[in-house]
This record gives C-alpha cells, sequence and structure tokens, in this order.
C-alpha cells in the first residue's frame, strides 16, 4: 500500500494505492487522522491505482471517514471501477461519501459549489458598484432560488427593471475579466485568446459563463475553472 496527500487550491487530496490489509488499514487510520486533524478544505480521496482491499479493512476505512473532522461535508472518493461503492454500502456511511469514476469527476463535484460562491461575488459586485439596493438584490434572488427552470440572475434584474440589460453585461464583463485574468495567469489560455473571447461574447451578445464557454469548446477542463475559481474567490474576499 502507499499513501500519498498533497492540497491543491482549497482541495486536500489523499491517493491510496497498491493493495490494503487490515494491518496496514490501522496504520492508514493513524496517519490519516493526524493529518486531516484541523483541516476545513473539501478532500478528495484517489483510489485509482488501488488493486485490492481486504474485507476486514473496509470497517476501518469507514471509520476513517466517518471521524468527526467530516462533519458537515462530503468527502468524494474517486472509484474508476465504482467496486468501493458496493463495498461501502452496507457501514452505514455511503450516503456521507460521492463516489465518482474519475478526478475530473471529482473536480466537478466541487465545481458546482465554488460556483455558488462564484453567484455570490456576482452580487457583491453588483452591491459594490452601487447597481443596486441591498432589498433590490434580495428581491431578485428570492425570485432566483424559487423558480424551476434556473433562469440567470442578470436576467431576472433586468425582467423586474431593476438594471438595465447593459448594465447587467457591463458587470459580467468585469467579473470574466477577473476569472480570464487568472486563467492567463495560470497558462491555460493565452491573453491575445482570452481578449478574442471577451471582444466575441461582448459583440453577440452571449451571456454564458466564461468557465462554462471554455470547457464546451475544449479549452479548459474541469480542475482548470476549478483553480482559477477558487483563485478569484480568494482574491475578491480580500478585496471586498
Amino acid at each position: 500500500m502507499r499513501f500519498d496527500s498533497s492540497v491543491v487550491h482549497g482541495l486536500t487530496i489523499i491517493s491510496i494505492s497498491g493493495d490494503i490489509i487490515y494491518a496496514e488499514s490501522e496504520i492508514l487510520r493513524g496517519s490519516v487522522t493526524n493529518l486531516i486533524k484541523g483541516i476545513y478544505e473539501d478532500i478528495i480521496w484517489d483510489f485509482s491505482e488501488l488493486t485490492s482491499i481486504e474485507p476486514r479493512a473496509i470497517g476501518v476505512l469507514a471509520n476513517v471517514f466517518s471521524c468527526s473532522v467530516f462533519e458537515g461535508c462530503m468527502p468524494v472518493i474517486v472509484d474508476p471501477r465504482m467496486e468501493l461503492l458496493s463495498s461501502f454500502y452496507n457501514t452505514g456511511i455511503s450516503g456521507r461519501i460521492e463516489f465518482v469514476p474519475s478526478m475530473d469527476a471529482a473536480y466537478e463535484f466541487y465545481l458546482d459549489g465554488i460556483k455558488f460562491n462564484y453567484n455570490r461575488l456576482f452580487c457583491q459586485l453588483l452591491l459594490k458598484e452601487k447597481c443596486v439596493k441591498p432589498a433590490q438584490l434580495e428581491r431578485a434572488l428570492r425570485l432566483y432560488n424559487h423558480q424551476k427552470r434556473k433562469i440567470p440572475l442578470g436576467k431576472i434584474l433586468v425582467r423586474e427593471n431593476l438594471m438595465t440589460a447593459a448594465a447587467v453585461v457591463k458587470i459580467i464583463t468585469k467579473q470574466r475579466c477577473f476569472l480570464g485574468e487568472i486563467l492567463v495567469e495560470q497558462h491555460i489560455i493565452t491573453k491575445q485568446k482570452l481578449n478574442e473571447i471577451l471582444e466575441e461574447q461582448s459583440t453577440s451578445g452571449n451571456n454564458e459563463k466564461l468557465g462554462d464557454l471554455l470547457q464546451r469548446l475544449g479549452m479548459a477542463s474541469n480542475k482548470d475553472i476549478y483553480e482559477a475559481l477558487h483563485v478569484q474567490f480568494k482574491r475578491q474576499r480580500k478585496i471586498r
């Protein structure tokens, strides 16, 4: 059994490979418990290179996953063959763990959460630029949260006559620029390509989020967008 850990933009990644026997699982429990004390980031358990696990070791791992540091969060287990899902089904913790087939799927899972924060940053930008009053934004958010078919918050603001379409586009463009600059810093796209995309979005009226657009065009992965959004979120929290 081999055990490695790393931290990537707010995600603690614990990789376990080889064969896990009962004796090693007890050692693993002690090592992991010490490692994750005080960690408040989300955790991905990568079992991509796992070859086998002794049945008695499953209970020990279940105990690790259930330890108190995981209260309030849902660990993600990368299990390409999805064999561990059935193994953990009877341990009582399967509902508290998300099983995914690849690391890209794990990033996609956490990307959904950070996109929620991205929407929060959009709201903070609206208030900072004095585009809407707090009560108006609260009203728009209420409509946004209670709709069955998700219409972008910007469109709701325009529909309710709280902002003009031009004003919404201006804020979206500013937010896209923040994200785009980080993607350039991380060498995901070039500055020239970013400018071309932003120009095309501006002239065509395409309201698709920059990250979604780059993923659709095959220019960025879930991991790339997750890391960039995480950096943007941290930077904008500092300058609020």
